[in-house]
């Protein structure tokens, strides 16, 4: 069975609603986008799915979704957590 073209990232964001989702993105495994910073600063993208996504509202309330299509430019902050994904 071939090797996958992507790797999972788990990611950590914060949206500029004050939402903190969680979740996966994946990145092709080499290549000009293999890096997260290199994902984000394509101008040619304006969205990032999210897979797995956990949305902790500000209120407290916390919500699950499949896949979550977040806009680019309404995350304040993201970083990838330590976690590994596992198949």
């Amino acid at each position: 069975m071939p090797e996958p073209a992507f790797r999972k990232i788990p990611v950590e964001l914060l949206n500029n609603t004050g939402e903190t989702i969680e979740g996966v993105i994946h990145l092709p495994k080499m290549g000009y986008h293999s890096r997260l910073s290199d994902f984000l600063n394509d101008e040619t993208k304006k969205f990032v799915a999210i897979q797995n996504a956990i949305v902790y509202l500000p209120n407290g309330e916390v919500k699950h979704y499949r896949t979550l299509i977040v806009n680019k430019f309404s995350i304040v902050r993201i970083v990838e957590r330590e976690e590994r994904i596992t198949e």
